[in-house]
């Protein structure tokens, strides 16, 4: 009885999430088909992915090499293609897939909370509004969706990890889990897959090797791979005919040059709203005051709660939100930057021209950060309690 109070709490909570995204994302721009990633996808899903298993397509700009169409075959694609096949307006379809992507973080955040006994009833889901709702997600929801995709799946793959450590799932069990969360990610850019999958890879390698830390890898590690088969030769193709087109679309000096400790704790790193006001959620986080001072104020309780005493797992999350914070801010030159980052900069403009953006490492970051809030939480309102 108990346990299925509990799961009809948790579906509820997560239709309830949803129902209340799909309002919000319906309330911006009704009716109104926004350039979110690739416009084709969205009016002609089915002419779209059937392009998508071809390096070149002749339909645009007089002809062009692909940039990782092949990507949207799953997840996203298809999602866009039934809807399109029973005649959902392509408007809505685009809204649903942000409620999607939304409620897919809020849940992962919720259940991760929960295994990790962080938190309560009420303020597990303050969690993972938090981070369904940060800057990152919401400056790149109508631009960009594809990239956060893999963002809103990171507590997924963290998930099976921490039950098997736990000894409440096998080794087996919680490798697949692991693995289905990769293989939902898509293969839209690999960079972001791979950061959406480390506070996982973290979380276990912080772990002392035993037998059940063995058998985990042992599942895990060829399930991932196996999953990725089918994007990573595509991938392998595309960079034998693509030119360097990196070197051309941006620099280290611009893609961190908003990336202070500051800015990459309450979740701003992101360099485009900066120079691009078209991106207006991400636009008005940068610049509006009370939104530079809630995602300030949201931040410093994130830390404060990581440091708070009961905190679960404290050293893990620690550990795991450090690593964030030093890959995002390291190569930032500033009032206290120094030598470190120009050397960092110079190598994120050559051999580490995919890691340029480095903001694609935020789940490292904001997943212990929104865990320490509803830590935090939890212990005012004990402290409250008459």
């Amino acid at each position: 009885m108990i346990r299925g109070a509990r799961f009809g709490a948790g579906a509820r909570d997560a239709v309830v999430a949803f129902l209340a995204f799909l309002l919000l994302a319906c309330l911006q721009s009704p009716g109104l088909v926004v350039p979110d990633t690739k416009y084709d996808l969205v009016v002609d899903p089915g002419r779209f992915l059937a392009q998508a298993t071809h390096l070149w397509t002749g339909l645009s700009f007089s002809g062009q090499v692909q940039n990782q169409a092949y990507g949207y075959l799953f997840p996203q694609g298809p999602f866009f293609a039934v809807f399109d096949l029973v005649g959902m307006p392509a408007w809505l379809t685009q809204r649903l897939w942000w409620a999607v992507v939304l409620t897919v973080a809020f849940v992962g955040v919720v259940r991760v909370a929960a295994a990790l006994r962080i938190g309560t009833r009420v303020t597990r889901p303050v969690a993972g509004v938090l981070y369904a709702l940060a800057p990152r997600m919401l400056g790149d929801l109508g631009s960009i969706s594809s990239e956060i995709w893999p963002v809103a799946l990171a507590p997924w793959v963290l998930l099976p990890v921490i039950r098997v450590l736990q000894g409440r799932m096998s080794p087996r069990r919680g490798g697949a889990g692991a693995a289905l969360a990769l293989a939902l990610m898509g293969a839209v850019n690999a960079v972001a897959t791979a950061a959406a999958c480390l506070p996982a890879v973290l979380w276990w390698a912080l772990h002392r090797p035993d037998r059940t830390w063995a058998r985990l890898a042992a599942w895990w590690l060829p399930l991932s791979a196996a999953v990725c088969v089918w994007w990573a030769v595509p991938l392998v193709l595309l960079g034998r005919v693509s030119p360097p087109f990196l070197d051309y679309i941006e620099s280290a000096q611009v893609t961190t040059r908003w990336s202070s400790v500051t800015e990459v704790l309450r979740g701003a790193s992101t360099w485009v709203p900066f120079v691009s006001t078209d991106r207006t959620a991400g636009a008005d986080l940068t610049s509006e005051p009370v939104f530079v001072l809630a995602t300030g104020v949201l931040a410093a309780a994130g830390v404060v709660g990581l440091l708070w005493r009961g905190m679960p797992a404290r050293g893990r999350l620690l550990v795991i939100g450090a690593v964030g914070l030093v890959a995002m801010a390291a190569p930032w030159v500033g009032p206290a930057g120094g030598g470190l980052a120009e050397t960092l900069r110079a190598v994120l403009d050559g051999p580490g021209a995919a890691l340029r953006n480095v903001h694609k490492f935020e789940p490292l970051l904001r997943l212990p950060l929104v865990l320490g809030v509803a830590h935090l939480l939890s212990c005012l309102l004990a402290g409250l309690a008459p």
